[in-house]
């Protein structure tokens, strides 16, 4: 699907967080040791943060998401495998691969965006993910 507007920014970010956050969460029943339990949960609860500020965002940029024409910007290029079924041994690179797309969108939907005021939050989201995918490497490799 072609990402065109602002509002398809947001909600593109509100679904590949949604992701992160659902990850999370999955891996509660894995039986992860302490250092990858707090990683996971602290993803988690930064995911739910960004959600509500993604969402509060796009209600307050209404007239800037009609008036942003974007070109060029499609969510097949932040497409990943999901594995069929959750388990230890998948779930760090599956982590480090979805921290990877979703620090790249934000990288990549800042670059597309005139909004300076919400680039910048994107880009504050993109170093934030870009510490956890650093975090994940070491915790899980």
């Amino acid at each position: 699907m072609e990402l065109t507007t602002f509002g398809n920014i947001v909600k593109h970010a509100v679904d590949l967080e949604t992701e992160l956050r659902a990850l999370s969460e999955g891996a509660a029943h894995l039986g992860l040791s302490a250092d990858r339990g707090d990683l996971l949960a602290t993803i988690g609860a930064a995911s739910a943060k960004t959600i509500k500020l993604m969402e509060r965002a796009r209600q307050e940029n209404i007239s800037e998401c009609v008036l942003e024409p974007i070109k060029g910007f499609h969510s097949e290029s932040f497409d990943f495998a999901r594995p069929a079924a959750l388990t230890a041994d998948n779930l760090g690179p599956h982590l480090v691969t979805l921290l990877t797309t979703v620090h790249r969108f934000y990288i990549e939907a800042g670059a597309k965006l005139t909004m300076h005021d919400f680039r910048g939050v994107l880009g504050r989201f993109a170093k934030e993910r870009e510490a956890f995918l650093v975090n994940a490497r070491g915790v899980f490799h």
